[in-house]
């Protein structure tokens, strides 16, 4: 009873201090063109409605440059689905990771991160202008290297995904680990009012006690509005046969509380495919079989405009490309298949030329660390300084010595 009381109070005080952030007002860097953005709204909306007709739609969509993937799927996916799809086009669909780093998640963690990759790398295809965004924890321990890390939400992929690049497993010597603070990291973003917003939660441990009642208020809270949802990914600890039960108990709780599902994977090789299916429903999971297939088949496939700029080595297109909000990902991958040194070392004085966009700055950071083979991307994604001319000079030396 006790205990009852305590956690009471805690969540009485949460109120008062949580405050989620909702706020349409974004920076430079994650604010569309608004011809753009009309466009792929209209567009959006006669998919919304159940249209068939779809033959000269959705060409604008600049996910990969290969058109939009529900053309290609054709039949092939329901129509709810189709529906559901461009009510997130028109609304925005904006997801936030939060994952547990510490010591015990380990074996997950490396298998988690390339399947966070591969799910965001499919959302580009069917929402692309969805919002990613990133927290990772560990504990309240002084001895920590941190408590939590982030990334805030954007439409910033490659932000994203080379931050997921330098994360990894250790430290968390107790138990419990920093599920509230991490939350509280997730929940304060500033998130747009009509978008659908997840929170995943994915870990192998509870949090702390003491923050269980306060977890729950805040996650009440944010999923207030009836559009938003926190789910809960368990997992099995490293060093152990089976799943906590404890963090079971909790994360049961926090989904409950945040309107979503609780799920317990002792093969995180099933996490992405979980996620999807949280983001989009149950009831779609043929549907997403398919986009899976499609997006597998479109991985290594590029425009004949963005074959055209690398093998031309057509720099001034490429200094216009990356100048904008959002990187054509058809481009990226036509740099990587096939890269020479004109377009490499174009790219190093982007990501050391303080007047270039951050999106361009971290997409030329994902490509360099790819092509010239890095330990980590070049630019850092939390501070997204420009890197230093020493250090480019060193890169334009390699690429020259390597490249043609």
């Amino acid at each position: 009873a006790e205990d009852e009381v305590e956690e009471d109070t805690a969540e009485v005080e949460s109120v008062e201090e949580t405050e989620v952030m909702e706020d349409t007002e974004f920076t430079e860097t994650e604010l569309l063109e608004a011809e753009e953005l009309e466009i792929f709204k209209e567009e959006a909306a006669i998919y919304e409605s159940g249209a068939t007709d779809m033959s000269e739609l959705l060409t604008n969509i600049k996910g990969t440059g290969l058109g939009d993937i529900l053309k290609e799927a054709k039949g092939s996916l329901s129509g709810t689905f189709k529906k559901t799809i461009g009510s997130l086009r028109r609304n925005g669909l904006e997801i936030m990771f939060v994952f547990d780093s510490t010591g015990s998640m380990g074996s997950v963690l490396s298998a988690a991160k390339e399947r966070i990759t591969k799910m965001v790398a499919v959302l580009q295809e069917l929402v692309p202008y969805a919002r990613i965004g990133i927290v990772t924890y560990r504990d309240e321990d002084k001895t920590e290297a941190y408590l939590t890390r982030d990334v805030v939400l954007s439409r910033d992929f490659y932000r994203a995904m080379n931050f997921l690049k330098g994360v990894y497993a250790g430290g968390g010597g107790d138990i419990p680990e920093a599920v509230y603070q991490a939350l509280r990291q997730a929940t304060s973003q500033k998130w747009n009012k009509s978008a659908r917003r997840l929170i995943v939660l994915i870990g192998d441990a509870p949090p702390h006690k003491k923050h269980e009642g306060r977890i729950s208020s805040m996650v009440k809270a944010f999923t207030r509005n009836g559009r938003s949802h926190v789910h809960a990914i368990v997992t099995r600890p490293s060093s152990e046969d089976r799943i906590s039960k404890d963090a079971t108990r909790t994360f049961r709780r926090i989904a409950r509380d945040g309107k979503g599902d609780a799920l317990t994977f002792e093969d995180e090789g099933e996490i992405l495919r979980a996620v999807m299916t949280l983001a989009f429903g149950r009831k779609e999971k043929r549907s997403l079989q398919e986009v899976y297939k499609l997006a597998e088949i479109r991985r290594d496939r590029y425009s004949k405009e963005s074959k055209r700029v690398v093998t031309e080595r057509d720099v001034k297109k490429l200094r216009r490309e990356f100048k904008k909000t959002m990187i054509s990902h058809d481009l990226v991958k036509a740099i990587l298949h096939k890269p020479n040194k004109d377009i490499l070392i174009e790219l190093v004085e982007l990501t050391r030329k303080s007047s270039t966009p951050n999106p361009g700055r971290h997409a030329a950071a994902f490509i360099l660390e790819r092509a010239i083979h890095l330990d980590e991307p070049p630019v850092d994604p939390e501070t997204c300084k420009p890197i230093s001319s020493r250090r480019a000079k060193r890169f334009r030396t390699y690429i020259e010595r390597n490249f043609k």
